[in-house]
């Protein structure tokens, strides 16, 4: 597999699990191609930004704490599939 059949691989994988796992959350995509996560029901800076090229995320330091462990456990997630892919 090339580096962008890995990331596209590890970012389908990414959807999936926040879909079966986090079903209160929304995923859009930004302008610049990142993946918004979000719950609908909160205000916009409890969102999680996904970045495809770094395989990281970003929370405001402000946001809601749920959502601060949310990203630590999709952090992890991510983690996990980058080992696998070898990246």
């Amino acid at each position: 597999m090339t580096k962008t059949e890995k990331r596209n691989a590890i970012t389908s994988a990414l959807c999936k699990h926040i879909t079966k796992h986090y079903p209160e959350l929304e995923i859009g995509e930004s302008e610049d191609g990142r993946l918004e996560i979000y719950n609908p029901e909160l205000p916009v800076d409890d969102g999680i930004e996904y970045h495809r090229s770094r395989f990281s995320f970003c929370t405001l330091n402000w946001a809601n704490e749920n959502m601060k462990r949310i990203e630590l456990e999709l952090q992890a997630f991510v983690d996990s599939l980058t080992k696998q892919y070898g990246i």
